[in-house]
């Protein structure tokens, strides 16, 4: 485990998504860390796990831009 996965970690990424962040500077603030520091933790994230990582019900983008989506339940009967 690194600083960045104490400090922000996936969950801290899609907790961010979930309470309407939409950028890196507006989700530096939510974590509390600076824009710098999670460029860097989503650098190491990216070399890490990838162009992205599945994570619960959601996949992370790190290439070829940022983004978090989250998968549609199964609505089949």
């Amino acid at each position: 485990m690194t600083g960045y996965d104490i400090k922000i970690g996936l969950s801290g990424i899609i907790c961010a998504f979930e309470k309407g962040v939409r950028s890196k500077a507006e989700m530096a603030d939510y974590l509390d860390v600076t824009e710098e520091y999670l460029i860097a933790a989503l650098d190491a994230y990216r070399k890490k796990y990838g162009k992205y990582v599945s994570f619960e019900n959601y996949t992370i983008f790190f290439e070829p831009y940022f983004a978090v989506c989250k998968a549609f339940e199964d609505f089949t009967d």
